[in-house]
């Protein structure tokens, strides 16, 4: 500008916006060099009350044990606890959800569990099925004792579970559903075999349909 240069001219050749470099020389006008000054290493910032400190973190963990009375714990209900505990009038739900991430939980979704299914009966069978296969090979020394898998896959409508539960680490929530609609089973019996010549593995497979309504 000292030169005789218009705003415009003096604004591009610095790369500053038209409307901006108009202030600035408005500014200078009006109170000299110093309103020019960049402020942002002497400005003073507010801060806000402390956030939550390593003994209330510890806290936290401990009421993460227990669910709330409502439902499960969330970010927007850990924000309140916070809220709470650090006397601030809100905490946002996304800071909640940092404490529950330090506090090593994840956001999962549940896995189906059928409600007729009988937990401590597919535990007992587990343990019992090796020692089941000794004694029948006890009594029959001279036969093979081979076991098959049976599993079975269902194609169609199956309930899904869309909510998303904040769980430790390593863990995985399960949630009980009832199927019970129209839809088709594949069926599938695995027998594994043993090559003898090479030492290697394999399975045969046997499978079948059927449709249900």
């Amino acid at each position: 500008m000292s030169q005789k240069w218009t705003i415009k001219q003096a604004a591009q050749a610095v790369g500053l916006n038209y409307d901006y470099a108009k202030d600035i020389v408005r500014k200078y006008n009006q109170q000299g060099e110093g309103e020019l000054l960049n402020r942002r290493k002497t400005r003073s910032t507010r801060r806000g009350l402390p956030r939550l400190d390593a003994a209330q973190i510890e806290e936290l963990r401990e009421c993460l044990q227990k669910p709330p009375e409502d439902s499960l714990w969330t970010g927007s209900k850990v924000a309140a606890w916070s809220a709470q505990k650090t006397g601030r009038k809100k905490v946002w739900a996304q800071r909640g959800s940092e404490y529950l991430k330090k506090c090593r939980y994840s956001r999962q979704i549940p896995r189906p569990s059928h409600q007729k299914g009988d937990k401590e009966q597919q535990e007992e069978f587990k343990q019992k099925l090796p020692q089941r296969v000794k004694e029948l090979q006890q009594k029959s020394p001279q036969s093979t004792i081979e076991v098959w898998s049976f599993d079975e896959h269902r194609l169609g409508l199956k309930p899904i579970c869309r909510r998303v539960l904040w769980v430790p680490i390593g863990e995985r929530p399960i949630a009980s559903v009832h199927i019970a609609m129209n839809g088709s089973i594949f069926t599938a019996t695995f027998i594994p075999k043993l090559d003898r010549q090479n030492g290697s593995s394999f399975c045969e497979l046997t499978s079948s349909g059927l449709t249900w309504s």
